[in-house]
Order: structure tokens, then C-alpha cells, then sequence
């Protein structure tokens, strides 16, 4: 229950970026609330590992999760609030640097999020607060753009979803079929009540809260 719990943040931003809708009020209310269900699924996962092992829950394990995502959270908005942004107005384009610069900056964010317990995934997603438009010149923002998004969609994100595919392992018995049914059919209508209804409490439309439980819905990078 708590694997297909979790959003896949790769699925679901290739997916809002499709719909262009990625840069809406609705797409970053979705991504947002995919990084926050991400850690405390993750986090949630940590505790029921622990009492499968041992039988009781490790609270100073769970504390020093806590604080290893804290840390990583502190150090993510340190690093694009107040240091990169003296360095990204001295980028150029001249030999790839600023792309250069992009790359490694992403690398890096995956890297700490894996030692502070998250997907990768995740730190790569944030470490786009380090090239954003309003710390660059636009020129060079759009030119790391435009390379992304010819490396992204038109090599590694097919890559991604056909290497999805090989995990996929299906049977004819009808006790995997009713197995597979039921949850999948309860993971979906659980986003759907979960963060459709919470998103409908802070007095977003019908349709909004639809949107956003339906967009919860990208699976299959992290079970």
C-alpha cells in the first residue's frame, strides 16, 4: 500500500509538460504535493522495514531520517536562495558551460537526496530552482531549455518508460488478476479522495480537485 502510495515525480512531470500544464497554478500544486507525499511515503517505508526486522518501531532511526530530509530540504533552499544565484548571472553559453553547469548541478541534487533517504528523483527535480529565469539571463536560461528538452523527450525519457516496461511481470491465474485489480483500482481511487477532496477543503472548483487527484495518479519509478 505505501509503494503505489508514492507519486512518481519523473512519470507525472513528463506527463504535466505533455498538457502543458506544468507551469500552471494546478501543476505546481501537483508537483508540490508529489515531493511531500514522496518523503513521507519514503519516510513511512523506513518505519515498516524496521518492524519487519525487529518487530518494534526504531525511533532513532526514524529520527535520523527525519533529520537527514530536513537537512537535505535546509541545504537545497540555502544553496538556491542565496549561493547560486551570485553565480548564475556569470554563466555563459560559450562551450556548453551553462549546460554544463545544469547537468552537474542536477547530478549533485540526486546525489544528496539519495544520501538523505529520498529517490533521486526527487533531488534532480529541485535542483531546477538553480536555473530558473528570474536568477539568469534569459538567453542562456532558454538555450539549457532547449537542450534539455531535445535530450530529455527525444532520448532518455522513452528509455525510461520502455526500461519500466521489463520490471512489468504479468500472470493468467485469476488470483494475480483480482490481486492486481483491487489495487489498482484502490490506489487510484485513493489519490482521487485523498488529495482531490483535501485539495476541495481550501475552496478550489469541482473540477480542480479532479484534476489534481487524477494528476497524483503517475506510478512506477519507485515500487
Amino acid at each position: 500500500a505505501l509503494g503505489v502510495s508514492i507519486t512518481a515525480i519523473a512519470v507525472q512531470s513528463v506527463i504535466l509538460h505533455s498538457m502543458r500544464i506544468n507551469r500552471t497554478e494546478l501543476g505546481h500544486i501537483i508537483i508540490g504535493a508529489a515531493i511531500a507525499d514522496d518523503i513521507l511515503s519514503l519516510i513511512g517505508i523506513s518505519i515498516m522495514l524496521g518492524l519487519v526486522k525487529t518487530g518494534t518501531i526504531a525511533f532513532f532511526s526514524i529520527s535520523l531520517v527525519v533529520l537527514k530530509v530536513c537537512a537535505f530540504f535546509a541545504v537545497t533552499i540555502l544553496l538556491g536562495h542565496f549561493v547560486i544565484p551570485k553565480f548564475t548571472g556569470r554563466l555563459h553559453d560559450r562551450e556548453g558551460k551553462a549546460f554544463t553547469f545544469a547537468v552537474i548541478a542536477a547530478l549533485f541534487m540526486g546525489y544528496l537526496a539519495e544520501i538523505a533517504v529520498l529517490h533521486l528523483i526527487i533531488g534532480a527535480f529541485l535542483a531546477g530552482q538553480f536555473v530558473r529565469k528570474e536568477i539568469m539571463d534569459e538567453k542562456i536560461y532558454k538555450s539549457i531549455s532547449d537542450r534539455f528538452f531535445g535530450l530529455s523527450y527525444g532520448f532518455l525519457v522513452p528509455i525510461f518508460f520502455a526500461s519500466l516496461s521489463f520490471h512489468l511481470h504479468f500472470s493468467l491465474e485469476w488470483s494475480f488478476i483480482l490481486f492486481a485489480s483491487v489495487l489498482t483500482l484502490a490506489a487510484i481511487l485513493g489519490k482521487l479522495v485523498g488529495c482531490g477532496l483535501g485539495l476541495s477543503l481550501f475552496g478550489h472548483r469541482a473540477w480542480e480537485s479532479v484534476i489534481v487527484g487524477f494528476g497524483m495518479n503517475g506510478r512506477g519509478a519507485v515500487e
